[in-house]
């Protein structure tokens, strides 16, 4: 219908646009593109692009976390997990948001149990000091995924002696290494 050509014609108005290096005009049609057809698949992959070619990651975090909502809205919970996770590591990564990062990466979580996931919340309090909240990520990445435990083990008697829960670390540490199926 007349929606799908004025998305197809703003798309490659766009895409001319951006090999014209006027960027903001690009942005600006997409969006409005976004605006007629919000999850339209071509345009969130070239908006995407266009915002990570111009190295505007605070733009491109917001744009994967509103992509984010609204897959998790539409019930698309593969895609949620995908973006909300690339948001968050645009947040951490480009940004140094890390309370951003951490709130995007269990948006994710919520979604998926992932293993990549439960270590980026993990690492994230470790650099934030919160020894307990990188100790309970850690202790869930090690029962979750075992085959996790022989590079994770160090980090979480590390976060529960900083915590000053020596004992717990020390009863961690051991069943650990005393764990059969524990990796040499």
């Amino acid at each position: 219908g007349a929606a799908h050509e004025r998305v197809a014609r703003r798309l490659d108005e766009a895409l001319l646009e951006r090999e014209l290096g006027r960027v903001d005009d690009a942005v600006a049609t997409l969006r409005a593109n976004l605006a007629d057809a919000p999850r339209h698949a071509r345009t969130t992959l070239v908006l995407s692009e266009t915002l990570e070619a111009a190295t505007r990651w605070d733009e491109l975090a917001g744009f994967c976390a509103e992509q984010g909502a609204l897959a998790e809205a539409d019930g698309d919970a593969l895609s949620a997990v995908e973006l909300w996770a690339r948001a968050a590591s645009i947040a951490e990564e480009k940004l140094g948001h890390l309370a951003m990062a951490l709130s995007h990466y269990k948006r994710s979580l919520a979604l998926e149990l992932r293993a990549p996931l439960l270590d980026a919340i993990a690492r994230i309090h470790e650099q934030q000091k919160e020894w307990l909240d990188a100790a309970s990520h850690l202790d869930r990445l090690v029962r979750e995924f075992p085959e996790q435990r022989s590079h994770v083990i160090v980090r979480l008697a590390d976060a529960y002696t900083h915590a000053e829960h020596d004992a717990d670390a020390q009863q961690r540490l051991e069943a650990a290494l005393g764990d059969p199926s524990s990796p040499p």
